[in-house]
C-alpha cells in the first residue's frame, strides 16, 4: 500500500460527534444539573429549618433558666417572643407532688413545612 492509499483511507473514516449525539448529551447533562439544583434548594430549606429549631431550643433553655433562677415563689405563667420564636410557659402547682411546681415551656415557630414546636419540662421543689 502506498502513501496516497493510506492517507485516502484515513480521510474516509468518520470521526467526531453527530448533531444528535451532541443534543442527547446536552439533554442528559441538563437533567443532571436540574436535579442538583433541586437538591441544593431542598438542602437550603432544611438548613433554615434546623437553624430555627436550634434557636427555639436555645431561647427555651434561656427562659427556663430564668424561670428557675427567679425562685419557686416567682414562677408564674407567661409568654414572650424572641425573633421568629414564640415562647409560652405554664406553671402547674403541686405537680407531680405537694410543694412542687412543674414548669412546661413550649417554643413555637413556622417554617416551610408548617408549624413546629419544642417543649421543655422542669419540676421545681419548694426549698422551704
Amino acid at each position: 500500500m502506498n502513501f496516497k492509499a493510506i492517507a485516502h483511507s484515513k480521510l474516509n473514516k468518520k470521526s467526531g460527534f453527530t448533531l444528535i449525539e451532541v443534543l442527547i448529551a446536552m439533554a442528559v447533562f441538563s437533567i443532571g444539573i436540574l436535579a442538583i439544583t433541586g437538591m441544593q434548594v431542598t438542602s437550603i430549606q432544611g438548613n433554615q429549618s434546623a437553624r430555627l429549631r436550634t434557636e427555639a431550643v436555645s431561647y427555651a433553655a434561656k427562659h427556663m433558666d430564668t424561670l428557675i433562677s427567679n425562685g419557686y415563689s416567682a414562677a408564674t405563667d407567661g409568654s414572650a417572643t424572641e425573633g421568629l420564636i414564640d415562647l409560652e410557659w405554664e406553671i402547674f402547682p403541686n405537680s407531680p407532688v405537694n410543694d412542687a411546681k412543674t414548669i412546661v415551656l413550649t417554643a413555637t415557630w413556622d417554617d416551610k413545612w408548617g408549624a413546629k414546636n419544642v417543649t421543655l419540662r422542669y419540676i421545681m421543689y419548694n426549698p422551704d
